[in-house]
């Protein structure tokens, strides 16, 4: 069983060949991302493979070095060579003639390169995880199983389901954050300052409290280490996780639709991508 930084890395790989994949088409500039990043998701894998089978790394290895000395210990443990290697180096060239050379791939180059290194990716994350390229997820090491299920629903829903993705995504969220402040500990708004034995005092408490929750809960945000930017641009575009009385499992938290036209893949993966980050966040402070 790989350790949970080797499959964090795998699947960051992952990731990084969706983001090629999607910038196959459009200007210059994205075909130049595109290879870049698939080619750093192969380089991703062979160091991670590396780690997991023991085998030392220069830091400064270069790409023919980095595949001789992995595909030795690869063959050795699984009876047969890294798959694809003409192909692969083909790749590996084409992201040197962008960095040294200018010379950007064409959109239909592109997609055969993205071609070999998907059955490389699929074949070497087989062999070393089990896991096939469409079933690696990032969300598979979050320790909770609620948290972990609703999230690898969103993953895997980004870009044919980006609603359900979304909805996936923000019920995380909403249901992550009551944990973590039950980790914390519950704060009265009002700090304690009112006597409710007190007529007066029992009549200012419900607006004073309207009033102090969304401060006490800004705070919050600080403390948990949310950004306060991004956060807004998710309110801006994401459906919002309502968390009411009796709520007792991620399957019991409401959501308030967004505007239909929000629910899109690239806002899919800006709601998936702040989730994850925060829940993996409070998972290393021990709050989930």
């Amino acid at each position: 069983m790989i350790s949970l930084v080797s499959h964090f890395k795998f699947a960051l790989a992952k990731h990084l060949y969706i983001n090629a994949l999607g910038n196959i088409a459009g200007p210059l500039t994205r075909r130049v991302v595109s290879i870049h990043n698939v080619d750093m998701a192969i380089e991703t894998t062979l160091k991670t493979l590396a780690t997991e089978l023991k085998v030392k790394i220069q830091y400064d290895v270069s790409f023919p070095e980095l595949w001789k000395q992995v595909d030795i210990a690869y063959s050795k443990k699984y009876k047969k060579a890294l798959p694809l290697k003409a192909e692969i180096q083909k790749v590996h060239s084409a992201r040197n003639n962008v960095q040294h050379q200018g010379l950007i791939p064409s959109e239909t180059d592109l997609k055969q390169f993205l071609d070999f290194s998907a059955q490389f990716l699929n074949e070497v994350l087989l062999a070393a995880t089990g896991l096939g390229l469409d079933q690696l997820f990032l969300s598979s090491i979050i320790s909770n199983a609620e948290l972990r299920r609703m999230m690898e629903l969103a993953e895997k829903n980004v870009s044919s389901d980006p609603r359900t993705s979304m909805i996936a995504s923000m019920k995380s969220y909403g249901w992550s954050k009551v944990l973590v402040r039950r980790q914390l500990g519950y704060f009265d708004p009002t700090l304690g300052a009112l006597d409710r034995r007190k007529k007066l005092e029992r009549a200012i408490e419900k607006p004073l409290r309207e009033v102090l929750a969304p401060i006490l809960d800004h705070l919050t945000d600080i403390e948990l280490g949310i950004d306060p930017t991004i956060h807004s641009g998710i309110l801006k575009i994401a459906p919002y996780p309502i968390i009411t009385i009796g709520t007792e499992k991620i399957d019991d938290v409401h959501i308030a639709e967004t505007a239909p036209l929000n629910y899109t893949e690239s806002n899919a993966w800006f709601c998936y991508d702040f989730v994850i980050q925060n829940i993996l966040r409070w998972q290393d402070k021990n709050l989930l």
